[in-house]
């Protein structure tokens, strides 16, 4: 079995644990992570290597399955990826892929964007991903010659006990939300009451998604907006725990 962008090898080490397996290989292009994997692994029948999914270092028809999580979007010649997983995969067997739904299915993403790109109109959104068409995953299998080709939705629910729960554990929101202030530096930059940890832009832009996302008291679960409009008026931003930010 075959794991294609195995990051910290997460779903490599599941393999076993649900499946009878005989081998799990799992391949990144970051070094680091490939070490963390190994550093983690006392499973003989698994190992990590670092790898370009576009060039596997591997024979024609060396494993019965491939997997491939929420990775074939980041990588900029994808179907040449899945050309190379069809390759390595042995007749009748099986090329399985996910990926991240960035324009419908990603709220916790998309408000972000969505809130950046009214604070600097000059933000480009990347909504739309290669890969989260609807049919595109299957009809680039069907290129390549593979047969019974499913493809399905699936839906993830996340819940976050508040604000900063969001902020911490969301999938890449602080490293995100840091940077678009690098690369869009005119987003707006307030001075912050107290030291915070974060960039002043990042600060604000945290403050504006907590003000528009999340209503109610500063801890409290995540709800959604509501839809019943209302007026704008001047009020202080928390944007993080310990920071309050002033409005222009």
């Amino acid at each position: 079995m075959l794991d294609i962008g195995c990051g910290t090898g997460s779903l490599a080490f599941t393999f076993p644990e649900i499946a009878n397996v005989a081998s799990v290989t799992g391949i990144d292009l970051t070094e680091p992570c490939v070490e963390f994997a190994r550093a983690c692994n006392a499973d003989l029948r698994i190992s990590f290597q670092q790898a370009d999914a576009p060039a596997l270092p591997f024979e024609d028809n060396s494993f019965d399955r491939a997997f491939s999580m929420l990775v074939l979007q980041f990588i900029p010649d994808a179907a040449r990826a899945v050309a190379e997983m069809c390759r390595v995969v042995r007749p009748g067997g099986t090329v399985t892929s996910a990926v991240w739904d960035a324009y419908g299915g990603m709220l916790h993403s998309r408000m972000l964007w969505d809130i950046a790109a009214v604070l600097d109109p000059s933000i480009e959104r990347p909504l739309i991903r290669q890969l989260s068409k609807p049919n595109e995953m299957s009809a680039l299998w069907r290129k390549f010659g593979f047969l019974d080709v499913e493809q399905t939705s699936l839906l993830i629910r996340m819940e976050f006990s508040c604000f900063d729960d969001y902020g911490s554990r969301s999938p890449g929101a602080k490293a995100r939300v840091d940077s678009l202030s690098r690369v869009y530096p005119t987003l707006p930059v307030r001075r912050c009451k107290s030291m915070c940890s974060v960039p002043t832009s990042s600060a604000y832009l945290m403050g504006r998604v907590r003000s528009r996302a999340w209503h109610g008291p500063v801890v409290g679960p995540f709800q959604r907006n509501r839809s019943a409009p209302r007026k704008r008026r001047r009020r202080s931003t928390i944007c993080c725990s310990e920071c309050v930010v002033e409005p222009p």
